[in-house]
């Protein structure tokens, strides 16, 4: 947390994006996996968690509605991304991918429309 607000105080733009905890596609998760409502409070934690980075001038914290079996950090041009097994509850998936810098295809487009999207 400290690192984000240092960085965000420097000028750096800081987006969070997670799924809206009372959305149809987080209790359909929670279900696909078996575990309920626990995804929904996981987000609800991490909101909290958040909560004064809110009042920072460059982060944005965003929710939305889709199914997501990934976590993906971007950094300028670069994405790291967690891939999670279809409908495995893990909490921390075995592999990573890590994207070469500025290849003709990466970011995906759809990937990068969807994070600068709001």
């Amino acid at each position: 947390m400290r690192t984000i607000a240092d960085k965000a105080r420097d000028g750096v733009t800081v987006r969070i994006l997670l799924g809206n905890p009372d959305g149809p596609r987080i209790s359909e998760r929670g279900a696909d996996e078996g575990v309920g409502d626990s995804l929904a409070a996981k987000i609800r934690n991490a909101l909290v968690l958040y909560e004064p980075l809110r009042d920072l001038d460059n982060v944005e914290i965003r929710l939305h509605d889709t199914v997501l079996y990934n976590s993906i950090y971007r950094a300028d041009d670069d994405l790291l991304i967690n891939p999670t097994p279809t409908a495995s509850p893990h909490p921390t998936p075995p592999y990573s991918t890590s994207a070469a810098r500025n290849p003709p295809t990466w970011p995906p487009p759809t990937t990068t429309a969807s994070i600068e999207s709001g």
